[in-house]
């Protein structure tokens, strides 16, 4: 229940901090492919606020290497260079590279949302006040899932 709530509380508080959470590509790795810029207009500016352009990339951020792996499946080879990041014992991470690089990107994680640890742990703390924590009663299975 602790991990789940904490899941949400950086949800929630990574959509706060960050409304424009998705990597803006870099101008130099752009292709030119647009038209030359229009002449500058004479006109006045407009005053009606514009989006917040999407944050760039952190340059610290972990970045996964592509290890070289194919398969074919229904006669079609299907090329997948991170597949090396599925740990077949999943739930539990035994592959030494995987975990590594889920360290990797849980310090980047943490050193990111330093700044809102306060919120976390309010949203975290309101959170949890507001369930009510008893397991009287006794599990039901319905399919694959467990109902309490």
């Amino acid at each position: 229940m602790k991990h789940y709530l904490m899941l949400t509380c950086a949800i929630i508080t990574v959509s706060l901090a960050y409304p424009a959470i998705a990597c803006a590509p870099k101008k130099a790795d752009m292709p030119n492919t647009q038209n030359p810029p229009a002449p500058k207009s004479t006109a006045p500016k407009s005053t009606v606020p514009t989006r917040t352009p999407p944050m760039p990339c952190a340059p610290d951020a972990p970045v996964a290497e592509k290890r070289a792996h194919s398969f074919t499946h229904h006669g079609i080879t299907i090329e997948d260079p991170y597949h090396w990041l599925k740990d077949e014992s999943y739930p539990k991470v035994d592959d030494a590279d995987v975990l590594a690089y889920l360290k990797e990107e849980n310090a980047y994680f943490e050193s990111k949302m330093a700044a809102q640890k306060p919120l976390t742990d309010k949203l975290f703390t309101e959170m949890k006040a507001r369930i009510k924590e008893d397991d009287s009663t006794v599990p039901q299975k319905d399919g694959d899932y467990i109902y309490w």
